[in-house]
């Protein structure tokens, strides 16, 4: 069975570069991959980036007190997460509404408090005129 460049590849990223470790099934085939050229450089890519790997696993803290600093400030904001209800009034009127929705909203809240504010219309008072006469004939509709 010989081994192509992808299998290889493959093989050598699920067993890594020790190929003693690799299965029985395949130490033949990695005997003649090292002879051969291009796939002995994948295993000296491959053991390289390992070395990388392995030497900078660990990494210290820029400071030592960094780590108890986030956790206290992590607590302080988990302390104060509630809100009282006159700082959500006031986070409520602090509300602006720019110039032209300001206005609309003040015209149409002025409307609406005058037209609930005034009493219903009531029919004209003179018996004799048209529209009187018209208002009563068509059960309270105004022509």
């Amino acid at each position: 069975m010989s081994m192509t460049e992808k299998r290889f590849k493959e093989y050598l990223m699920l067993y890594g570069t020790e190929t003693r470790n690799w299965p029985e099934a395949l130490q033949a085939d990695v005997l003649r991959a090292k002879h051969n050229p291009a796939l002995s450089g994948l295993i000296i890519k491959q053991q390289y980036f390992d070395e990388v790997l392995w030497n900078n696993r660990i990494v210290e803290p820029a400071n030592p007190d960094l780590t108890n600093r986030i956790i206290v400030a992590a607590r302080a904001v988990a302390k104060s997460s509630g809100i009282s209800i006159t700082a959500w009034i006031q986070e409520l009127l602090a509300f602006v509404l720019p110039q032209p929705a300001f206005a609309l909203a003040t015209v149409l809240t002025l409307g609406i408090v005058i037209g609930f504010s005034l009493p219903p219309s009531a029919p004209p008072v003179d018996d004799n005129n048209i529209i009187t006469q018209a208002y009563f004939e068509s059960d309270g509709a105004m022509l």
